[in-house]
């Protein structure tokens, strides 16, 4: 009867701290994005590839294929090339705001 008794406490403990973990993933999750507004993003993301089944293997060229997807997105959006998020811009206006006013946003970009 000890044993029993004993088996539920471990039982117990051990549901109490599984629902305690997923609990603070959540809020961790939940605090890890970041509060600025993002552009759309494409459609049909695969988990390790991201995007990539959607530029490649068509008889199109790339820039056909990113233009079509800007008349449907709009001229800024976002797609994912593996697991990096990428911004594609297609309006000269935006891409003048981006490195001038905006500068700042964009810290991996390279002047080269």
């Amino acid at each position: 009867m000890k044993t029993l008794i004993e088996l539920r406490e471990i039982s117990f403990f051990a549901l109490l701290l599984a629902i305690i973990s997923v609990v603070l993933a959540t809020i961790c999750a939940k605090g890890n994005k970041k509060s600025g507004k993002m552009p759309p993003e494409v459609a049909g993301s695969w988990p390790v590839i991201g995007h990539l089944h959607l530029l490649g293997g068509r008889n199109q060229l790339l820039h056909k294929t990113l233009g079509g997807m800007a008349d449907k997105y709009g001229s800024i959006f976002s797609i994912r090339l593996g697991i990096h998020p990428t911004i594609v811009v297609s309006d000269w206006e935006i891409v003048k705001e981006c490195f001038t006013a905006n500068d700042r946003v964009f810290p991996h970009v390279r002047n080269s």
